[in-house]
Order: C-alpha cells, then sequence, then structure tokens
C-alpha cells in the first residue's frame, strides 16, 4: 500500500506513504487514497484529518512518467485526483495538512482541499504543469476559493513555483514553520486543538461553508476536470511530455 490510514483517538492520520518516489501521485496510489479517503469519512468516529507525506517531500505530484506512457495514463491520474479533492473537501472531518520540501502540481492541487495547512518555509509548492502542456484547471475551483482568482491566475498561467513564504502569503497556506521539527509541532498543536472542539459542530460549520462554495458543486468541478482532461489529449502534451522525458533520461 501506498498509504496508510490510522486512527489516534479524534484523529484520523493519513500519510503518502512511497518516500523513495517523493510521493508521486500513481494511478494506485490516488485508488488507494481515495479508499482510504471514503474509510475516514464513512464512519464519522474521528473530527479531524491529519495529512502529511513521508520522507522529505510532500508529494512531487502526479506521475509524469506514466503520462508520458499513454494518455490513459493521464486521464486516469487527472480523474483520481479531481476525486481526491472533492473527497478531502467533503469530508466530515476537518482536514489538517502539513507539507515538507514540496507539494508540486498535484501536490500542491491536494492542498486546496484541505482546511488548513503548515507549510515549511523553504518548501517548493506550485503548478509549472504548462511546461508539459497540462492544464491545472482540474483545482482551479478549490485554488481560487482560497486564494482568489488574480492570485489563482498568476499561479496557473505562469506555472510559477513558490516557496513556502509565498504560499501563506498568497492563503495556500496558512501557518508557517521554520524547520521540520516545528512543522511537525505546529500540524499535531492544530489537530489536538481542533480535535478537542465539539465534533458536531465541526461538522455542521465545515458543511456548511462548503455549501457556501461554488467549489462544491459537482457541475463545476466536473467542467474543470474536462478542462484539464482536454489539454492531456491534445498532440501538445505529448509532444512536451516526451521533450521532458528525454531531458530526465538525459540528464540521468
Amino acid at each position: 500500500m501506498t498509504i496508510t490510514l490510522k486512527q489516534d483517538g479524534n484523529i484520523s492520520r493519513l500519510v503518502l506513504d512511497d518516500s523513495t518516489r517523493r510521493n508521486t501521485l500513481t494511478v494506485s496510489m490516488l485508488e488507494d487514497m481515495n479508499a482510504a479517503l471514503e474509510e475516514a469519512g464513512s464512519g464519522h468516529r474521528t473530527s479531524v484529518l491529519e495529512l502529511r507525506g513521508s520522507g522529505d517531500v510532500f508529494c512531487a505530484g502526479i506521475d509524469l512518467d506514466a503520462c508520458h506512457a499513454s494518455n490513459a495514463n493521464t486521464v486516469a491520474l487527472l480523474t483520481g485526483l479531481s476525486k481526491a479533492i472533492r473527497r478531502l473537501r467533503r469530508l466530515p472531518q476537518v482536514v489538517v495538512a502539513g507539507v515538507q520540501g514540496a507539494a508540486i502540481a498535484g501536490g500542491s492541487a491536494l492542498l486546496t482541499g484541505c482546511d488548513f495547512c503548515c507549510v515549511e518555509a523553504e518548501a517548493k509548492l506550485g503548478y509549472p504543469v504548462t511546461r508539459v502542456g497540462l492544464s491545472a484547471a482540474v483545482s482551479v475551483p478549490t485554488l481560487q476559493g482560497k486564494i482568489g482568482a488574480a492570485a489563482t491566475r498568476g499561479l496557473v498561467l505562469e506555472g510559477r513555483v513558490i516557496n513556502g513564504r509565498e504560499a501563506v502569503a498568497l492563503g495556500l497556506a496558512d501557518q508557517l514553520a521554520e524547520s521540520r521539527a516545528e512543522l511537525d509541532e505546529l500540524t499535531e498543536a492544530r489537530c489536538q486543538n481542533l480535535a478537542a472542539k465539539p465534533p458536531n459542530a465541526l461538522k455542521t460549520t465545515k458543511a456548511w461553508l462548503n455549501e457556501l462554495e461554488s467549489a462544491g458543486d459537482d457541475l463545476v468541478l466536473d467542467a474543470a476536470l474536462q478542462r484539464s482532461l482536454d489539454t492531456a489529449v491534445h498532440s501538445e502534451a505529448s509532444e512536451m511530455l516526451e521533450k521532458n522525458w528525454i531531458q530526465k533520461r538525459t540528464a540521468s
């Protein structure tokens, strides 16, 4: 399994657990993650879910080697990512992410489904997928809800990679840690603080906040996914992914 899920009192702890691959989102990992999120949400046994990545990197994004191998893989990855974002957003639990090292493209997309995010100051975040002919549209509804329209345009059109300080300034994350040790402490403290609050009040309030956002509308989210899928099957993506694959092989 590439995902671990454990219950710790009133906190569910979900870990992306493939550190040897920098927790790259493969088709199987997204399948495991969506199954774990369904399990966590179905029992309503906890009121908080902590989302972390094992090792030095939270998540390096979707598996570009798999995208290079076939359009079908790209479609499966983007569809699985869209499901994961929706499940995170719609969980009855309040979701707290702790981000070390990097959360690139699909990694940043997952954060847009979370309620809170603590990030290392020097962690790298962003959506550089336009460089390989793909679109970050799949997470635009939830991203725009966090950082606003203008900042969203900057991140997804320019494909910039920002650090943790910039992520907090924009609103993609909301709490800054100067070290990995402080990240662990701050993330745990927030989880414990939330877990001590009345669970029904938390669940009801989160559900109402979701109702107020267009990001909770499946029509909007389906349309966002389709925009990303449109780029996935375009010849431009195939050409750019081939160039990226050759560059990686040459560099290694």
